[in-house]
């Protein structure tokens, strides 16, 4: 097939026909198409032959698709198949959208009435906010990639696209090379000082302060000089620009565009419910408030929300609210003089994907913002917003039904095991103050847990105030409430944070936490113990010939000891990379705050000199009970092997518990988490699993299934490859799986 497709031409393959070309770039173009069998309009997006033999562009056109499908949001683009043409050609093919983008909106009107530009901010917060949960950070949020649709009842239904940035996150340490827009790009990014999640907040405070005054903060016909002004300058105020505007509206996006990430909204569920409220305070409507869901807050703001936004119970409703009102309490004294029956309480029953068990309704919502918590890392601080608040709030909610929640169970025994697994990592490392840290949290989620109490090394006080639960705690198995973060807390979380996002490569992140680690350590002890096992790491990884790796971590050494000098000596790179504002730097993990909340089992510690993938030798520092281990993996594999999930899950996570370092136990974990379709967490196990037990072929399939539906063919090919290695080269199992992820990279 030519480099360009045609009107009627049937995609090799597929079911796709070329209906028309509607678009066209540098990198390639988007054309309409029909499915032929379902008759349904799709949109494809191809790159040119010429661009596909340039692996780094195959590699963030793959990634978008990757992205885009990973989310599953209504506000964003969706992705649903990926292919190759025998031209050389890759496509993607999406839902097809018709509309303006807002960029073409802001050429038209310039700039948008507060109301209007109120409705569509919120739906990108809602966009984003779901993005963040999957782990993926846009970087390349502007007006271009916000699609603009009309539905039945409204303008404005916003769809945001081009994830192609999005997850090609800094992966080693490279942060001189800036991907993006650089009117949009935040101020820890133009630095090349590490971004986040929090970052897109930054871009979308451009884009609200764009959409409501005609003029980005900062632009210029010099890149350099824009990204110098994103550092250094402080943005005109909008209302000086625009003195029609809602101060409060103002406030709410100069705060998104402050220059330090910790002083912005920290969710965009907080944005949004800031935009609300200036909403409110302003006395506008919008054409979505009756769409819209409120933002998932703290139940408290929600609740206000709720009583002040328009269409949701606010003034214009108080006539109303009355009248049902004078009726419920006629209807009581009917029921009270024996007129009518009470009639029987009817509980409407869900199901819960992130646990998969059935539910109230009501407990289902407080599962779901248990996990929306743990996703971000909030796992039992704040006490108003954590995973741990909801699970009980869950607890109270089903027992008042006359019901039990299996689900808040599931994820008790989830947290514990991930926190619990991560102060094995820590102690290993030789970071025991962390490590109990992670330990006492681990017991709030399973309060009479003896193995996590021994390892939380509990003073006595901190028995006592356990041993005091009120009697309903005790039946639970809930902890007392853990008291309000310290500032040593706070030390402690992100020393704990930097270690762990470094350990696994997330080197963004690590930066981040680790400067934050030296504001709040005016001591240094911390710092000092920290900069130790980052350099023991760091050693490792250049012993084993790794230098990659290690250069990577010695920078991060010097964040927490600039005299280093045998840091400062390996930390440098081989060569100076120039500054390309346009181009993407290499692929990596996103930060974990929208990472799912995975029960991450211990990475086994290494010694200098322990060859890639096998088990340290000095792991004197973990605790391991091996026999025990062995026997709930067996308990677990006889569990998978009559379907019972729940059961396997909960064997392998309690093998876990007893032998952190015991490959088939984390494989186990990586078996349910796939099985369950959570493939994001059992990519995760599955690479602890084969670092722990190489030579175990059972790991490797699972680590080629998860990023064959993760859409990561060729990290899956090698998986299978390695597998078959094992095996040998006529295993029937493998060979499918290899033949199938070949037709998927095409020739």
């Amino acid at each position: 097939m030519s480099a360009h497709l045609s009107p009627g031409d049937v995609i090799p393959g597929t079911r796709y026909r070329v209906l028309s070309r509607v678009g066209e770039g540098a990198m390639g173009a988007i054309y309409a198409a029909l499915h032929i069998d379902l008759e349904k309009r799709v949109a494809l997006k191809t790159l040119l032959p010429e661009i596909a033999q340039v692996p780094e562009a195959v590699e963030r056109f793959r990634q978008e698709a990757r992205a885009a499908s990973k989310i599953g949001s209504p506000y964003i683009c969706d992705v649903t198949d990926f292919g190759a043409l025998p031209d050389g050609q890759v496509y993607f093919v999406m839902e097809y959208l018709e509309g303006q983008s807002l960029a073409q909106l802001l050429d038209i009107e310039r700039r948008l009435p507060a109301p209007r530009a109120v409705g569509i901010l919120r739906q990108i917060c809602k966009a984003l906010g779901a993005a963040h949960e999957k782990g993926i950070i846009h970087l390349d949020v502007k007006p271009d990639n916000v699609m603009l649709q009309a539905d039945a009842k409204r303008q404005d239904a916003v769809k945001v696209v081009d994830f192609g940035i999005a997850g090609l996150l800094d992966h080693g340490g490279k942060e001189d090379r800036i991907a993006g827009t650089p009117e949009y790009i935040a101020p820890e990014r133009a630095r090349g000082a590490g971004y986040d999640h929090r970052s897109d907040v930054y871009s979308l405070g451009v884009l609200a302060y764009e959409t409501l005054t005609g003029q980005v903060p900062f632009g210029g016909e010099d890149p350099g000089a824009v990204l110098e002004r994103h550092v250094n300058a402080t943005p005109r105020a909008l209302r000086e620009l625009r003195p029609e505007l809602p101060a409060r509206l103002e406030q709410v996006v100069l705060q998104m565009l402050a220059k330090a990430p910790e002083d912005r909204p920290q969710r965009m569920e907080v944005v949004e419910a800031l935009l609300c409220e200036a909403q409110i305070e302003a006395g506008f409507e919008t054409a979505w408030d009756d769409a819209l869901a409120l933002p998932a807050v703290d139940e408290e703001w929600r609740r206000k929300l709720a009583q002040r936004m328009p269409g949701r119970g606010g003034p214009r409703k108080q006539v109303l609210v009355a009248a049902v009102g004078a009726a419920l309490v006629a209807a009581a004294a009917a029921v009270y003089l024996g007129v009518l029956r009470a009639p029987e309480q009817v509980v409407k029953v869900v199901r819960v994907p992130v646990t998969d068990t059935e539910e109230a309704e009501s407990v289902a919502e407080l599962l779901e913002s248990a996990d929306r918590a743990g996703r971000a890392q909030r796992f039992v601080r704040p006490q108003t917003d954590s995973a741990l608040h909801f699970i009980e709030r869950a607890e109270r909610e089903a027992e008042a039904l006359g019901r039990t929640s299996p689900g808040a169970q599931s994820l008790r025994r989830a947290y514990a095991s991930a926190l619990a697994a991560t102060g094995d990592e820590l102690l290993g490392a030789g970071l025991r103050d962390l490590a109990l840290l992670r330990f006492k949290d681990a017991l709030a989620f399973r309060p009479d847990d003896p193995a996590l109490a021994r390892k939380a090394e509990l003073t006595q006080v901190e028995r006592q105030a356990l041993g005091r639960r009120p009697p309903r705690a005790a039946r639970e198995g809930s902890a007392a409430s853990p008291p309000p973060a310290t500032p040593r807390d706070e030390l402690r979380e992100a020393a704990a944070a930097g270690f762990l996002a470094a350990q696994n490569e997330r080197l963004s992140e690590a930066r981040l936490a680790l400067k934050k680690t030296v504001e709040l350590d005016g001591e240094g002890q911390v710092k000092a113990k920290l900069a130790d096992a980052l350099r023991t790491r760091a050693g490792e990884a250049w012993d084993r010939g790794d230098p990659n790796k290690g250069r990577a971590l010695y920078q991060l050494v010097l964040l927490l000891d600039p005299e280093d000098l045998e840091a400062r000596s390996r930390a440098q790179p081989p060569s100076a990379a120039p500054l390309a504002v346009a181009e993407a730097p290499a692929p990596a993990e996103a930060p974990a705050p929208p990472e799912p909340p995975a029960p991450r089992e211990a990475k086994a510690p290494t010694t200098r000199g322990t060859k890639p993938g096998e088990p340290a030798e000095d792991t004197r520092h973990v605790p391991r009970n091996p026999k025990a281990a062995a026997a709930a993996v067996r308990r677990g594999r006889a569990a998978m092997a009559r379907g019972d999930l729940a059961d396997a899950e909960t064997a392998f996570s309690q093998a876990v518990r007893a032998d952190p370092l015991d490959g088939a136990a984390v494989g186990g974990m990586a078996q349910v988490a796939f099985e369950r379709a959570r493939y994001v967490e059992a990519l995760d196990f599955a690479r602890r699993a084969t670092r722990l037990a190489p030579k175990a072929a059972g790991g490797h399939l699972v680590l080629g299934d998860a990023y064959f539906r993760l859409l990561r063919f060729s990290e899956a090919l090698n998986a299978y490859q390695t597998a078959e290695k094992l095996l040998g080269p006529k295993t029937p199992q493998v060979a499918a799986r290899i033949e199938r992820v070949k037709a998927r990279l095409g020739p």
